[in-house]
């Protein structure tokens, strides 16, 4: 049995995460998750365009990159120690809105290839992620200030989102990618302590999934279960707090 964590935030990299990558970590070991899809925001809004960091040369996107993945280098790090893999992925926003996308397979070289992909569309963000084997999934898409985007340019949808800050209307989600016929996925949305809830995805034959598999195990619906914090019997709360 393996258990992914899917929309998870650090204080390193998302202004708005106030826990550090490896007290996060920490939290959804003891709440027996295998692996973290670390999904910090990735925007024009949060990180700036190439004034901000001294031009739009390759170094200085680098840069930008270097600081943007501290959070996943900290919780790969604290992941190492306690036995979790975890993924590197994004919570991406274009200038045209506020809807946020998660991105899932990604990696650093990938986004070393192209700079200031933020400043874009999302349609030519999935043209480019469908060469690239990486998946896009529309995160809380019935959330206040977000709109359901063209399912043409989307993966997935995230029918469950656990944020306990926000009313993400799930059931809008749910019944929304149902009718678009496409992939769905769960998730805490984790910022704070109170936000490991236990949701993600639950892959009852696997014990193991490597960075190289993520996608194609993302792309079998039929091989995981959405596991949301409203279906867990016990207290997701104390399976996460300190003991």
């Amino acid at each position: 049995m393996y258990k992914l964590a899917t929309h998870f935030h650090t204080s390193e990299s998302s202004p708005c995460g106030h826990i550090p990558a490896a007290e996060g970590v920490a939290a959804y070991a003891r709440a027996g998750f295998q692996g973290i899809m670390v999904t910090d925001h990735f925007s024009e809004s949060v990180w700036g365009g190439p004034a901000r960091w001294g031009g739009s040369g390759q170094g200085s996107w680098n840069a930008l990159l270097e600081a943007y993945v501290s959070g996943w280098r900290a919780a790969a790090s604290a992941g190492q120690k306690l036995g979790l893999d975890i993924f590197l992925g994004l919570e991406l926003r274009f200038p045209a809105n506020l809807n946020d996308f998660l991105v899932y397979g990604v990696t650093l070289a990938f986004l070393q290839q192209h700079p200031w992909c933020y400043q874009g569309s999302l349609q030519a963000f999935h043209e480019l992620a469908q060469a690239n084997d990486l998946l896009v999934v529309q995160a809380h898409p019935f959330r206040s200030m977000c709109h359901p985007a063209n399912p043409s340019w989307l993966d997935g949808i995230e029918v469950y989102n656990g944020n306990p800050r926000h009313d993400s209307h799930n059931d809008r989600a749910l019944a929304w990618a149902a009718q678009c016929g496409r992939l769905q996925t769960a998730g805490d949305d984790y910022h704070q302590t109170e936000d490991c809830r236990g949701a993600g995805l639950l892959f009852p034959q696997r014990d193991r999934l490597a960075a190289a598999d993520l996608t194609r195990a993302l792309r079998q619906p039929e091989q995981y279960q959405l596991l949301r914090a409203v279906d867990l019997a016990a207290d997701p709360l104390k399976a996460c707090s300190k003991p």
